[in-house]
């Protein structure tokens, strides 16, 4: 016999279209109209106790969601306290539009947010304010947000505790011109003491900044800080002039800062 063959035909059935989202509300075998990347049943058998796999122990989270296609994510269940690194979780999440956090349950080891949401152009809506924990000293936020255009939820920092000796808030809400929000209004835990502030408030849409709490004491930069935004008030910090018995506004007296260029580059500020 001819054991090579000229020509073989192959009919492959036509795949029926995949089902974009399939809605769990209970263990159990599921069997949608149309395949589940290719598959005809998906069975559920999740652990009451483990709210769908065992997080303890977890150190890192970096790049978790990163790229992802998914439009709302649900951490509610997540365990974060060995975390000590959120570095890019939702990077670049572009179809992202809403992520929930449990309130209870921040990392208690981690320091830092870096581009947690960086690139989210579809973000719109997160609980992050509510999560953070007061024992917990963040060392940098930078490009937290950065680039989250559609953000309207009301993000608020009152009570996050920020390194005491000097933190990095560097492009936090740059490029969010849909944010209207004032995040550090009712901060009541002391002052804030920022080393980099550059491009912070770029772009941002919020028309009044309440920043009463900084202070610039360790600063080197405040560049761009709050160019081509929205912004037309502003609220430094005060403080009373014996000499003078009047009160005085805002003025950086850093020994470290060395630019404060474009600081309020085409922006509409009116008051400080």
């Amino acid at each position: 016999g001819n054991d090579v063959w000229n020509e073989v035909s192959v009919n492959v059935p036509s795949r029926e279209p995949v089902l974009e989202t399939l809605n769990i509300t209970e263990n159990g075998t599921y069997t949608p109209s149309s395949g589940v990347d290719g598959y005809n049943s998906v069975t559920v058998n999740v652990p009451q106790s483990g709210g769908g796999f065992d997080t303890t122990g977890i150190t890192t989270i970096d790049d978790l969601y990163r790229d992802t296609t998914l439009k709302e994510v649900n951490l509610l269940r997540f365990n974060f306290d060995s975390v000590k690194s959120m570095y890019n979780l939702f990077y670049n999440a572009k179809n992202l539009e809403d992520v929930t956090f449990d309130n209870q349950k921040f990392p208690k080891n981690c320091n830092n947010t870096v581009n947690m949401f960086y690139g989210c152009t579809a973000l719109k809506d997160t609980n992050v304010s509510d999560w953070f924990n007061p024992n917990v000293e963040i060392l940098s936020m930078n490009s937290m947000f950065e680039g989250c255009s559609q953000l309207t939820s009301n993000i608020s920092f009152h009570g996050v505790k920020f390194k005491r000796d000097g933190c990095y808030l560097t492009n936090v809400f740059d490029g969010c011109s849909s944010y209207t929000g004032n995040p550090f209004q009712y901060y009541s835990i002391g002052y804030i003491y920022p080393k980099d502030t550059s491009y912070m408030f770029k772009g941002v849409g919020s028309t009044n900044l309440e920043l009463w709490r900084f202070d610039f004491t360790y600063c080197t930069t405040t560049k761009s800080m709050f160019e081509e935004s929205k912004v037309t008030d502003v609220v430094f910090d005060t403080y009373y002039d014996q000499n003078t018995q009047t009160n005085i506004g805002f003025q950086i007296n850093s020994e470290n800062l060395t630019d404060v260029s474009r600081m309020f580059y085409n922006t509409p500020v009116i008051a400080m």
